[in-house]
Protein backbone atom coordinates (compact mmCIF):
# COMPACT_ATOMS: atom_id res chain seq x y z
CA UNK A 1 0.00 0.00 0.00
CA UNK A 2 1.22 3.66 -0.81
CA UNK A 3 0.71 6.60 1.05
CA UNK A 4 1.33 9.77 -0.33
CA UNK A 5 4.02 11.89 0.76
CA UNK A 6 3.22 14.04 4.08
CA UNK A 7 3.88 17.16 1.88
CA UNK A 8 0.83 16.33 0.18
CA UNK A 9 -1.29 17.32 3.39
CA UNK A 10 -2.08 20.48 5.01
CA UNK A 11 -3.28 21.38 8.32
CA UNK A 12 -4.47 24.48 9.51
CA UNK A 13 -4.17 26.06 12.51
CA UNK A 14 -6.00 29.34 13.65
CA UNK A 15 -3.64 31.69 14.88
CA UNK A 16 -4.30 32.55 18.37
CA UNK A 17 -6.55 35.62 19.36
CA UNK A 18 -4.74 38.57 19.58
CA UNK A 19 -5.40 41.66 22.27
CA UNK A 20 -7.26 43.52 19.00
CA UNK A 21 -9.77 40.24 18.64
CA UNK A 22 -10.50 41.11 22.17
CA UNK A 23 -11.04 44.53 21.95
CA UNK A 24 -13.24 43.66 19.18
CA UNK A 25 -15.15 41.90 21.16
CA UNK A 26 -15.52 43.56 24.32
CA UNK A 27 -16.69 46.44 22.60
CA UNK A 28 -19.30 44.71 20.56
CA UNK A 29 -20.63 43.08 23.62
CA UNK A 30 -22.57 46.56 25.16
CA UNK A 31 -24.05 47.14 22.01
CA UNK A 32 -25.57 44.07 21.80
CA UNK A 33 -26.79 44.13 25.27
CA UNK A 34 -27.75 47.13 25.01
CA UNK A 35 -29.94 46.34 21.07
CA UNK A 36 -31.56 43.53 23.39
CA UNK A 37 -32.89 46.09 25.77
CA UNK A 38 -34.11 47.89 23.51
CA UNK A 39 -35.89 45.40 21.83
CA UNK A 40 -37.48 44.40 24.88
CA UNK A 41 -38.12 48.04 26.33
CA UNK A 42 -40.27 47.94 22.55
CA UNK A 43 -41.81 45.38 22.81
CA UNK A 44 -43.02 46.09 26.50
CA UNK A 45 -44.33 49.75 25.36
CA UNK A 46 -46.06 47.98 22.73
CA UNK A 47 -48.23 45.64 25.01
CA UNK A 48 -48.44 48.16 27.30
CA UNK A 49 -49.97 50.26 24.76
CA UNK A 50 -51.93 47.42 23.53
CA UNK A 51 -53.74 47.08 26.95
CA UNK A 52 -54.07 50.97 27.96
CA UNK A 53 -55.73 51.55 24.46
CA UNK A 54 -58.11 48.74 25.40
CA UNK A 55 -58.38 50.02 29.16
CA UNK A 56 -59.76 53.71 27.32
CA UNK A 57 -62.46 52.21 24.65
CA UNK A 58 -63.71 50.57 27.91
CA UNK A 59 -63.93 53.60 29.81
CA UNK A 60 -64.30 56.42 26.94
CA UNK A 61 -66.13 54.34 23.92
CA UNK A 62 -63.26 55.09 21.38
CA UNK A 63 -59.43 56.33 20.52
CA UNK A 64 -57.72 59.09 18.85
CA UNK A 65 -57.59 57.70 15.09
CA UNK A 66 -56.93 54.36 15.45
CA UNK A 67 -57.55 51.07 17.19
CA UNK A 68 -55.84 49.65 20.20
CA UNK A 69 -53.81 47.49 17.80
CA UNK A 70 -52.80 50.03 15.34
CA UNK A 71 -51.08 52.01 18.18
CA UNK A 72 -49.49 48.90 19.69
CA UNK A 73 -47.66 48.23 15.75
CA UNK A 74 -47.08 51.89 15.78
CA UNK A 75 -45.51 51.81 18.99
CA UNK A 76 -43.75 48.36 17.61
CA UNK A 77 -42.35 49.62 14.32
CA UNK A 78 -41.61 53.26 15.95
CA UNK A 79 -40.86 52.41 19.68
CA UNK A 80 -40.67 55.24 22.07
CA UNK A 81 -41.45 57.96 19.43
CA UNK A 82 -44.72 56.66 18.65
CA UNK A 83 -45.32 55.67 22.75
CA UNK A 84 -44.79 59.61 22.98
CA UNK A 85 -47.62 60.21 20.24
CA UNK A 86 -49.94 57.77 21.63
CA UNK A 87 -49.44 59.39 24.77
CA UNK A 88 -49.71 62.81 23.70
CA UNK A 89 -52.96 61.95 22.34
CA UNK A 90 -54.55 60.10 25.04
CA UNK A 91 -53.33 61.32 28.36
CA UNK A 92 -51.84 64.56 27.56
CA UNK A 93 -53.44 68.11 28.33
CA UNK A 94 -52.70 69.01 24.88
CA UNK A 95 -55.43 67.41 23.05
CA UNK A 96 -58.79 69.46 23.36
CA UNK A 97 -61.42 67.78 25.08
CA UNK A 98 -63.65 70.23 24.08
CA UNK A 99 -64.59 73.74 25.10
CA UNK A 100 -66.79 74.29 28.32
CA UNK A 101 -69.95 76.51 27.87
CA UNK A 102 -68.50 79.43 29.58
CA UNK A 103 -65.48 79.35 26.92
CA UNK A 104 -67.97 78.64 23.76
CA UNK A 105 -69.19 82.06 24.16
CA UNK A 106 -65.69 83.55 24.96
CA UNK A 107 -64.46 81.63 21.85
CA UNK A 108 -67.83 83.02 19.96
CA UNK A 109 -67.17 86.56 20.74
CA UNK A 110 -63.09 87.25 20.41
CA UNK A 111 -62.14 84.64 18.15
CA UNK A 112 -59.81 83.18 20.04
CA UNK A 113 -59.25 79.87 22.19
CA UNK A 114 -56.29 81.22 24.15
CA UNK A 115 -55.94 80.54 27.48
CA UNK A 116 -57.08 83.10 30.04
CA UNK A 117 -55.57 83.25 33.23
Amino acid sequence: MNLPAPSHYSIHIPPAPSANDFLRIATMAPVIVMAIAVLILVIVLAFGTYWDAKNIVRRKGKLFVFDSASWSFIVLLSGIFGFAIYWLAHHSRLRSHGLQPDETERVAKTGSIAWRG
